[in-house]
């Protein structure tokens, strides 16, 4: 918290002297410091200040007081340098002045009570314009005070009437009243382009206007900044005035209903960036207008110019208004070469009862919020956070709900596929090798005279099943519809399917604990499910333990995310069982005992776990789910196993290389024809129906037998958490922010870490709400801008 020093002068300059009483305080409280000395008199200050006011006058720099300062110049020196010259004698009086020892005492008990890096308000509290226009930033106290600024204010102690508002409308806009006044001979473009520029400002300009327009703009709205640029003065009797047009001068006075107004609404600042502003400020103080920056002389065009750019650069970026104002009027001293004592021009009044003001005190609160004590102390407050709290269950709540009514799905299976496809490559699985049937294929077997049924004839099939055998292959899987019997002309496959019929027929959903299937080859058929398949048969005298059907499950998108393992069987094709599942498990009882179980609707082969969809799991929400499905891991690799074309498996003459492709291993036989369009869109692109089902086997083999994740989603309560929590993560970090650039650097860093946080958890196995999380997140983060929770 800043502290503040007050320093009440009583009294005049040339005769009297000044009693000076001293109060230091945290904020705007007063501490039990309080001391009075006296500065003595003194005339030679006081001409010291007359000369220096001259001849800075005499400079020729355009400027924007009303009209010029006519004074004669005798030639003998040039103006710039008598103006340095006057500047420089009126610095060493002044310093002189403070050094005496009646006032020593108290500048010694004022630097004992502050630390040097503590933020310092030093505001003189006077009536005597003098002590007002003298150059209290000279005072060596603020050379070894780098946080320290002065502020001038008159002795009236009138309760401040500003209130901040609190309202919905420009939520987080700073509104800023910017009144261009008459610009002859001046560029008013540049604070126009300066204003334009600052952050969350809501900027209205009024060019030139008639009273009238003003008095009407002051009402009509709450603003928070009332900026003026043009030309302006402070006449001989003290009173400020200010030019709104070529024809129209105005005082404050001619307005004070209006700018009472606006004060009642919330303005808390006044900026004339314009010449001689003390007769203006002390008008608007009287009207209890808590801060005021003018310029206390003349301002050069470029001088004023530069002070906006600089203190709006430095006040929208979370400086405090006193710190803002120092560092702006220090940089101005590069002009001096050209505009002497161009860092001697600004200066802030103020009420005396208020505390540092901030940009992000100019941002409107939400009527639910009020981020005071947050700002005041940089912990957040106990309501804030209950607030925070309650926003964020909201939030969580209406994005979860859109979800609910699966308007989410698209962006969800979109980021889904993305992840997926920036998996590592894991390589083809090398327990299958798949017998691919092409177009060359379907020549070759016209060529040969076979008398084809789709895409592989029974003599082919003949020919791949001699060709086979001799290499003792774990199980044959023909991804092929079959409808036709085979023909006693081929009895070698009649009587290889007669010897691996069995009675030994399972119910997916009642398996044995101890699953038999000495089946040699599984065969396809299609099971009626609505308008999406019709029935296709299996072949004549095919058991149902020598079946799985084909169908697949497609998202909305068309898109094949889902591996569907059982559903209940149809009437002609008389199997509960998936291809895929047949297949695979006919393996694994090749290469050990194999314990199916199917307990609590939950799937589990030898331990491991197969996690059933259902409605309402995560992004599956108005997806009617059917049968047993579960969510399918894609193998990250280009090519799922070793390939040979039907053409070079009956042509080839490599024994030695053909039994190391198809001993011990399944061998699906499948077309890839683009004539048959068995060809369906997954998250990897378009791939052929018999390399879906081999992604299909491999996921359950390599889950029984390797221990690869299955892919899962959280229930649904555990996605509300998830995103609940990550929005109230967020909600309560910007609570710890204060530029607007802070909290979209925060934002861009959450969404970095949740998406790298999801990617990495799909790796292991979980599909995690990224999409909700993320929508939620930026929601969280425009509301905290927008309610004033930073």
């Amino acid at each position: 918290m800043s502290k503040l020093a007050v320093l009440e002068l009583r009294g005049d300059l040339n005769n009297q002297g000044f009693y000076v009483t001293l109060r230091i305080g945290q904020g705007n409280v007063a501490s039990d410091i309080n001391l009075e000395r006296k500065l003595p008199p003194s005339p030679p200050l006081f001409d010291a200040f007359i000369q220096w006011q001259q001849d800075y006058r005499r400079l020729s720099t355009p400027s924007r007081v009303i009209r010029p300062y006519k004074n004669k110049i005798d030639g003998k020196i040039h103006p710039i340098e008598a103006c340095a010259e006057s500047a420089k004698q009126l610095e060493q009086k002044f310093q002189n002045w403070l050094d005496c020892k009646s006032f020593h005492d108290l500048d010694l008990q004022l630097r004992q009570a502050l630390n040097r890096h503590d933020a310092v308000q030093v505001l003189i509290r006077t009536a005597n314009a003098e002590a007002q226009a003298l150059p209290w930033h000279l005072w060596d106290f603020f050379e070894n005070y780098p946080k320290a600024e002065i502020a001038l204010s008159g002795v009236s102690s009138y309760p401040c009437s500003s209130q901040r508002r609190l309202g919905l409308l420009d939520l987080n806009q700073v509104n800023i009243l910017a009144v261009l006044g008459d610009s002859t001979n001046i560029n008013l473009e540049s604070d126009k382009q300066a204003l334009n520029k600052s952050p969350e400002a809501n900027v209205e300009f009024l060019r030139e206007p008639t009273l009238q327009e003003l008095n009407d703009k002051l009402y009509e709205k709450s603003w928070d900044i009332l900026f003026f640029a043009g030309h302006s003065k402070t006449e001989a009797a003290g009173k400020g005035v200010l030019q709104l047009n070529p024809t129209t001068h105005l005082t404050i006075d001619e307005v004070r209903y209006a700018v009472r107004k606006a004060i009642a609404k919330g303005l808390q600042l006044a900026i004339f960036n314009s010449c001689d502003g003390l007769g203006l400020a002390r008008a608007l103080a009287d009207l209890q207008l808590p801060y005021i920056i003018v310029m206390r002389e003349v301002v050069p065009d470029p001088v004023a110019q530069q002070f906006l750019k600089y203190f709006l650069e430095e006040f929208s970026q979370g400086q405090s208004l006193h710190l803002a104002v120092r560092e702006a009027r220090q940089r101005l001293q590069g002009m001096e070469k050209e505009c002497p004592c161009a860092s001697w021009l600004p200066v802030i009044y103020q009420h005396p009862g208020r505390t540092p003001l901030s940009w992000h005190d100019l941002q409107h609160p939400s009527p639910l919020v009020q981020p005071h004590s947050l700002r005041r102390t940089g912990k957040p407050h106990r309501q804030t956070v209950s607030q925070t709290a309650l926003v964020s269950f909201i939030v969580t709540s209406l994005v979860m709900g859109v979800r609910f009514l699966g308007g989410l799905q698209p962006l969800e299976f979109w980021t889904f596929d993305s992840l997926m496809r920036l998996r590592p490559a894991e390589g083809s699985d090398e327990r299958m090798l798949l017998v691919t049937i092409d177009e060359a294929d379907l020549r070759y077997q016209d060529e040969q005279g076979y008398e084809r049924e789709g895409s592989l004839s029974n003599q082919a099939l003949t020919k791949v099943w001699q060709k086979l055998e001799s290499y003792d292959p774990v199980v044959v899987g023909v991804d092929i519809f079959r409808e036709r019997p085979v023909t006693t002309k081929f009895q070698s496959v009649a009587k290889a399917i007669e010897s691996t019929q069995t009675n030994d027929s399972t119910n997916f959903s009642k398996v044995d604990s101890n699953l038999k299937l000495p089946v040699d080859t599984i065969f396809i058929c299609q099971i009626k499910t609505g308008e999406t398949f019709s029935t296709i048969s299996p072949p004549p005298n095919i058991e149902p333990i020598e079946l799985g059907f084909s169908n697949v499950v497609s998202d909305p998108d068309k898109l094949i995310r889902r591996h569907l393992i059982g559903m209940s069987p149809g009437s002609e094709c008389n199997t509960d069982q998936s291809f895929s599942y047949r297949v695979a498990s006919n393996y694994l009882q090749r290469q050990s005992d194999v314990q199916v179980t199917f307990h609590s609707r939950v799937l589990t082969i030898n331990g491991v776990e197969f996690p059933p969809l259902s409605q309402h799991n995560g992004v599956y929400h108005s997806i009617k789910i059917g049968g047993y499905n579960t969510l399918l891991n894609y193998r990250a690799t280009e090519a799922i196993a070793p390939t040979i074309s039907l053409s070079e498996l009956l042509e080839g003459n490599q024994d030695r290389k053909l039994a190391d492709l198809v001993s011990d291993r399944i061998i699906l036989i499948g077309t890839i024809a683009d004539s048959f369009g068995d060809y369906h869109p997954t998250p990897y692109g378009e791939m052929a129906g018999v390399e879906i089902q081999a992604h299909m086997i491999s996921q359950i083999l390599s889950a029984v037998e390797d221990h690869r994740p299955l892919l899962r989603t959280l229930p649904q309560w555990g996605d509300v958490l998830w995103v609940y929590v990550w929005t109230l993560g967020i909600g309560g970090f910007i609570l710890l922010l204060r530029t607007r650039g802070q909290v979209i650097l925060a934002m861009l860093t959450t969404l970095s870490c949740l998406s790298l946080l999801c990617f990495l958890a799909l790796k292991v196995g979980w599909w995690l709400p990224l999409i909700p999380t993320a929508i939620a997140c930026a929601i969280m983060t425009g509301l905290s801008q927008h309610s004033r929770l930073i």
